[in-house]
């Protein structure tokens, strides 16, 4: 059985593409709205999936996530945001 070889090229670019959208990186930074300062140890989460992290020192994280997900951003002494 021969193959065409754009075909397979063609589904190869696909599925690729589909992966692509399917996950990105949410990068940012927690401040006080107060202080304009960076607040070290904010936890973000996605809402039902059990994935996470915390903010570093100056206040800022990096998280996986997908397109539709929710952000959890919980902090202690403040009140708890979906975005």
């Amino acid at each position: 059985m021969k193959f065409d070889r754009s075909f397979l090229i063609g589904i190869f670019m696909g599925l690729s593409l589909i992966t692509f959208a399917q996950s990105r990186t949410i990068s940012g930074t927690i401040l006080d709205s107060e202080t304009n300062s960076g607040l070290p140890g904010v936890t973000i989460a996605i809402k039902g999936a059990g994935t996470g992290t915390q903010t570093d020192e100056l206040g800022n994280f990096s998280l996986q996530a997908s397109s539709g997900d929710v952000l959890l951003i919980s902090f202690i002494g403040f009140a708890s945001q979906e975005i």
